[in-house]
């Protein structure tokens, strides 16, 4: 198999976004802690074995990646050679989605046109920045695409069957599109041209994890919010 059928692979998509996590945990000591994602549990849970423990707990990921990744290897998957193609793949799929959600919203006249952003500055923060874009890119797409869309996708074909399945996808597609956007509300003030481009953003993503993998959606939110907070200050 090659690139595009095994980054659709979940276990090869887990392994090739497992060294984001760790840049994201271990950029957390760095930037501080007031940068960890709203959907980030796994730091949490890391935290409570203290500093010496979350340190130990990120090597042993990144031991794992390479045992992982070397395995893969002997069985044709050439995982560390994804890593160029992943990114040139994602940023390319980054750049459309945010000019892409934009343009239907407004051909559809969802809402009220912004304002025309201000120039691009170099932010005196972009550490934080590039931190808090990987925590959303990891964290965010485990939980609302894997945990949600795939999730509640598998539950309701399993219980209502196979002629049911592209039903069951549309309605977790909703599903985890609109908790995706809705998340976002429980830490800023709700409006509705951020509720409706990140609604749209979470279905972008959605059909980026079933048509290409976790990884892809993972390095394509996280590219984009490293382009949106280091240029606007903003996010998906």
């Amino acid at each position: 198999m090659g690139y595009f059928s095994d980054t659709r692979r979940l276990g090869v998509s887990f392994v090739l976004t497992l060294p984001l996590l760790v840049a994201y945990q271990i950029g957390l000591l760095s930037v501080g802690f007031d940068a960890l994602n709203g959907a980030d549990f796994v730091t949490r849970m890391l935290l409570k074995l203290g500093g010496v423990g979350f340190l130990v707990a990120n090597a042993s990921l990144l031991v794992v990646f390479g045992l992982t990744a070397a395995a893969m290897k002997g069985k044709g998957t050439a995982v560390t050679g994804y890593f160029v193609p992943l990114l040139i793949e994602s940023g390319l799929y980054a750049v459309g989605l945010g000019y892409g959600v934009l343009a239907i919203m407004r051909e559809v006249q969802l809402v009220a046109w912004p304002a025309a952003a201000s120039a691009w500055t170099f932010p005196p923060d972009v550490l934080a920045r590039l931190v808090i874009s990987a925590g959303a890119g990891f964290h965010e797409e485990l939980v609302f695409r894997v945990g949600i869309f795939l999730g509640v996708g598998a539950l309701l074909t399993r219980l209502f069957g196979d002629d049911w399945k592209g039903l069951a996808a549309v309605i977790a597609l909703v599903v985890s599109s609109l908790a995706f956007s809705l998340a976002h509300f429980t830490a800023e003030p709700f409006a509705w041209f951020p509720f409706w481009f990140r609604l749209l953003a979470g279905a972008a993503f959605g059909g980026l994890c079933f048509a290409r993998g976790f990884a892809v959606a993972v390095y394509t939110h996280a590219l984009y919010d490293i382009w949106v907070l280091l240029a606007h200050g903003g996010g998906a």
